[in-house]
């Protein structure tokens, strides 16, 4: 996963330290795309949900570059549901529209001209004049547009985050109301997770690699 904090309306790797400041902080999550997930790709994965182990959330930490100790901590559990397998094309078009027209027009007129005039006039329109339009029109329209990148960054409840979708977890913001004034910056508990230790400045993003179950994987398979 991409992983960034959310400062003041900027986003940074996450454990990086940068000029002190009185902003709330927030932790930043994204599912990295197909390139380093390849399984999101995997048909045979297809419409399968993934899961932290349901007795080993993941934990972050808030530390402050100028207060010593922890200043808050996430303990996060993740769910991310792959796409379901492609559809295909309907195979034909929709029904054709009537053959030809009407199999006949009215009957000709008369090989002689009438002796009297008619005597009132037809009683009701030509027989075989196609009584409806097709019966149908093309297939009705998907019921859902294809899944799009939400248009702005949604908050999940900091407890259980659902990637599906790359959707970007915001966690709840910290140090809002107490008005310390430092440079703060996140780690992960677990090396195996992401970083431990801080930076100064850093960079744009950093790496969190978090293993995942499934119903859909083999027996002990991440």
């Amino acid at each position: 996963m991409k992983a960034q904090q959310k400062v003041c309306n900027s986003f940074f790797q996450m454990n990086a330290g940068r000029s002190k400041n009185t902003c709330p902080h927030a932790l930043a999550l994204q599912l990295d795309d197909a390139t380093a997930n390849p399984w999101l790709e995997d048909i045979s994965l297809a419409s399968c949900e993934f899961h932290t182990a349901p007795d080993a959330p993941v934990r972050f930490t808030l530390h402050g570059w100028h207060v010593s100790g922890e200043m808050g901590e996430l303990l996060l559990r993740f769910t991310v549901t792959t796409d379901g397998p492609p559809t295909e094309p309907p195979t034909e078009s929709p029904s054709a529209s009537p053959s030809s027209s009407p199999s006949s027009s009215p009957s000709s007129a008369p090989t002689a001209l009438p002796t009297a005039s008619p005597s009132a006039a037809p009683s009701a329109s030509p027989s075989d004049v196609p009584t409806a339009s097709p019966t149908a029109s093309p297939s009705a329209a998907p019921t859902a547009s294809p899944s799009a990148s939400p248009s702005s960054e949604p908050t999940v409840e900091h407890d259980h985050v659902d990637l599906t979708g790359r959707v970007q977890f915001i966690s709840e913001e910290f140090l809002k109301d107490e008005g310390v004034e430092t440079s703060a910056y996140f780690l992960a508990d677990d090396p195996a997770v992401g970083p431990t230790d801080s930076v100064w400045w850093g960079g744009s993003r950093e790496t969190v690699i978090v293993p995942l179950e499934s119903t859909c994987l083999a027996q002990g398979q991440t």
